[in-house]
Protein backbone atom coordinates (compact mmCIF):
# COMPACT_ATOMS: atom_id res chain seq x y z
CA UNK A 1 0.00 0.00 0.00
CA UNK A 2 2.73 2.25 0.89
CA UNK A 3 4.19 1.46 -2.21
CA UNK A 4 1.08 2.52 -4.02
CA UNK A 5 0.90 5.58 -1.99
CA UNK A 6 4.62 6.99 -3.39
CA UNK A 7 4.27 6.19 -7.06
CA UNK A 8 0.94 8.27 -6.63
CA UNK A 9 3.09 10.96 -5.51
CA UNK A 10 5.65 10.98 -7.70
CA UNK A 11 3.47 10.25 -10.70
CA UNK A 12 1.45 13.53 -9.69
CA UNK A 13 3.81 15.82 -8.62
CA UNK A 14 4.25 18.62 -11.09
CA UNK A 15 7.62 19.07 -12.49
CA UNK A 16 9.77 22.77 -12.35
CA UNK A 17 7.95 25.48 -14.87
CA UNK A 18 10.51 26.60 -17.58
CA UNK A 19 10.04 29.96 -16.99
CA UNK A 20 10.41 29.68 -13.29
CA UNK A 21 14.29 28.00 -13.80
CA UNK A 22 16.66 30.84 -13.86
CA UNK A 23 18.38 31.30 -10.66
CA UNK A 24 17.74 27.86 -9.57
CA UNK A 25 20.95 26.06 -7.92
CA UNK A 26 20.98 22.34 -8.33
CA UNK A 27 23.39 19.47 -7.06
CA UNK A 28 23.76 16.32 -8.73
CA UNK A 29 25.19 13.32 -7.15
CA UNK A 30 26.29 10.60 -10.69
CA UNK A 31 27.39 6.92 -10.43
CA UNK A 32 28.05 4.79 -13.81
CA UNK A 33 30.90 2.91 -15.85
CA UNK A 34 33.91 4.41 -18.25
CA UNK A 35 35.28 2.49 -21.12
CA UNK A 36 38.68 2.98 -22.40
CA UNK A 37 38.91 4.15 -26.05
CA UNK A 38 41.75 5.52 -28.18
CA UNK A 39 44.97 4.14 -28.50
CA UNK A 40 46.59 0.63 -28.26
CA UNK A 41 48.32 1.01 -25.03
CA UNK A 42 45.21 2.67 -23.21
CA UNK A 43 42.97 -0.51 -24.18
CA UNK A 44 45.53 -2.86 -23.52
CA UNK A 45 46.20 -1.93 -20.20
CA UNK A 46 42.70 -0.50 -19.32
CA UNK A 47 39.21 -2.08 -19.33
CA UNK A 48 35.16 -1.08 -17.86
CA UNK A 49 35.63 0.18 -14.38
CA UNK A 50 32.98 2.33 -11.85
CA UNK A 51 33.06 6.27 -11.62
CA UNK A 52 31.44 8.67 -9.85
CA UNK A 53 31.02 12.24 -9.18
CA UNK A 54 28.87 15.31 -8.19
CA UNK A 55 28.28 18.48 -9.75
CA UNK A 56 26.83 21.86 -8.63
CA UNK A 57 24.82 23.75 -11.40
CA UNK A 58 23.36 27.16 -11.96
CA UNK A 59 20.26 27.40 -14.59
CA UNK A 60 21.35 30.33 -16.93
CA UNK A 61 17.62 30.44 -18.34
CA UNK A 62 14.68 28.38 -19.07
CA UNK A 63 16.75 25.87 -21.47
CA UNK A 64 20.26 26.64 -20.43
CA UNK A 65 22.27 25.39 -17.28
CA UNK A 66 26.31 25.98 -16.35
CA UNK A 67 27.84 23.60 -14.33
CA UNK A 68 31.17 22.69 -12.26
CA UNK A 69 31.80 19.15 -12.49
CA UNK A 70 34.19 16.22 -10.49
CA UNK A 71 34.41 13.22 -11.54
CA UNK A 72 36.25 10.08 -10.87
CA UNK A 73 36.58 7.71 -13.38
CA UNK A 74 38.70 4.26 -12.81
CA UNK A 75 39.66 2.07 -15.72
CA UNK A 76 42.25 -0.76 -14.85
CA UNK A 77 42.94 -4.57 -16.43
CA UNK A 78 46.66 -5.00 -15.93
CA UNK A 79 47.10 -1.93 -13.80
CA UNK A 80 45.13 1.04 -12.57
CA UNK A 81 43.90 3.99 -14.87
CA UNK A 82 42.21 6.60 -12.80
CA UNK A 83 40.89 10.24 -14.49
CA UNK A 84 40.06 12.99 -12.36
CA UNK A 85 38.47 15.88 -14.64
CA UNK A 86 37.33 18.91 -13.20
CA UNK A 87 35.07 20.49 -15.79
CA UNK A 88 33.18 23.87 -16.37
CA UNK A 89 29.80 22.53 -18.40
CA UNK A 90 27.48 23.95 -20.56
CA UNK A 91 23.81 22.16 -20.80
CA UNK A 92 21.33 23.02 -23.63
CA UNK A 93 17.67 20.99 -22.17
CA UNK A 94 14.51 21.27 -24.02
CA UNK A 95 11.92 21.58 -20.99
CA UNK A 96 8.39 20.75 -22.27
CA UNK A 97 5.46 20.16 -20.36
CA UNK A 98 5.88 16.48 -19.26
CA UNK A 99 8.05 14.85 -16.74
CA UNK A 100 11.36 13.83 -19.43
CA UNK A 101 13.58 16.51 -21.02
CA UNK A 102 16.25 15.75 -23.27
CA UNK A 103 19.68 17.57 -22.83
CA UNK A 104 23.34 17.74 -24.57
CA UNK A 105 26.02 19.25 -22.64
CA UNK A 106 29.71 20.49 -23.47
CA UNK A 107 32.54 20.56 -21.23
CA UNK A 108 35.92 21.37 -20.52
CA UNK A 109 38.62 21.47 -18.01
CA UNK A 110 41.73 20.40 -16.15
CA UNK A 111 41.77 16.76 -15.65
CA UNK A 112 44.49 14.72 -13.03
CA UNK A 113 45.61 11.16 -14.84
CA UNK A 114 46.50 8.93 -12.18
CA UNK A 115 49.75 5.89 -14.02
CA UNK A 116 48.67 6.92 -17.74
CA UNK A 117 51.63 6.11 -19.05
CA UNK A 118 53.45 2.56 -20.12
CA UNK A 119 55.62 3.07 -16.79
CA UNK A 120 54.42 3.85 -13.35
CA UNK A 121 55.02 7.09 -12.89
CA UNK A 122 53.50 10.10 -10.96
CA UNK A 123 50.10 11.81 -11.95
CA UNK A 124 50.29 14.01 -14.77
CA UNK A 125 47.28 17.06 -15.11
CA UNK A 126 46.29 17.70 -18.50
CA UNK A 127 43.28 18.91 -20.55
CA UNK A 128 39.95 17.31 -21.08
CA UNK A 129 36.66 17.66 -22.92
CA UNK A 130 33.48 16.27 -22.32
CA UNK A 131 30.44 16.42 -24.63
CA UNK A 132 26.91 14.10 -24.07
CA UNK A 133 23.49 13.37 -24.83
CA UNK A 134 21.03 12.82 -21.89
CA UNK A 135 17.22 12.44 -20.33
CA UNK A 136 15.83 13.73 -16.91
CA UNK A 137 12.83 12.68 -15.64
CA UNK A 138 11.48 15.19 -12.75
CA UNK A 139 10.51 13.04 -9.77
CA UNK A 140 8.98 15.77 -8.15
CA UNK A 141 9.24 19.74 -8.20
CA UNK A 142 12.63 19.76 -6.56
CA UNK A 143 14.21 16.05 -7.30
CA UNK A 144 15.42 14.36 -10.82
CA UNK A 145 16.92 11.42 -12.40
CA UNK A 146 19.26 11.40 -15.16
CA UNK A 147 21.28 8.90 -17.38
CA UNK A 148 23.84 10.72 -19.47
CA UNK A 149 25.90 8.83 -22.05
CA UNK A 150 29.42 11.04 -22.96
CA UNK A 151 32.67 10.56 -24.39
CA UNK A 152 35.67 11.99 -22.25
CA UNK A 153 39.05 13.10 -24.20
CA UNK A 154 41.76 14.01 -21.72
CA UNK A 155 45.21 15.63 -23.67
CA UNK A 156 48.55 14.38 -23.67
CA UNK A 157 50.51 16.16 -20.90
CA UNK A 158 53.95 15.78 -22.82
CA UNK A 159 55.46 13.33 -24.88
CA UNK A 160 55.59 10.24 -22.50
CA UNK A 161 52.15 10.05 -21.53
CA UNK A 162 49.05 8.97 -23.87
CA UNK A 163 45.91 10.38 -24.77
CA UNK A 164 42.97 9.02 -23.18
CA UNK A 165 39.54 8.70 -24.54
CA UNK A 166 36.85 7.15 -22.44
CA UNK A 167 33.32 6.83 -23.33
CA UNK A 168 31.23 6.99 -19.61
CA UNK A 169 27.55 6.59 -18.78
CA UNK A 170 26.10 7.60 -15.61
CA UNK A 171 22.53 7.99 -13.78
CA UNK A 172 22.61 11.15 -11.58
CA UNK A 173 20.24 12.01 -8.95
CA UNK A 174 19.57 16.08 -8.95
CA UNK A 175 18.28 18.17 -6.06
CA UNK A 176 16.86 21.22 -6.81
CA UNK A 177 18.48 23.57 -3.56
CA UNK A 178 16.37 26.99 -4.82
CA UNK A 179 17.37 30.53 -5.90
CA UNK A 180 20.31 32.63 -5.92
Amino acid sequence: MVKLIVLAALLAAAPVRADDRAGLVSLSLSAGAAAPLGGATVRRNAKLGPGCGGAVSLALSESWDAAFSYDSLNMFKTRRLRLEPFLLSATRSWRGAGYWTPAVRFGAGPVIVHQARPRDTDSQTSFAVRTGLGVDYSLTPDLGLAAWADYLFAARSNSDSREVHAATATLAMTFKLGKL
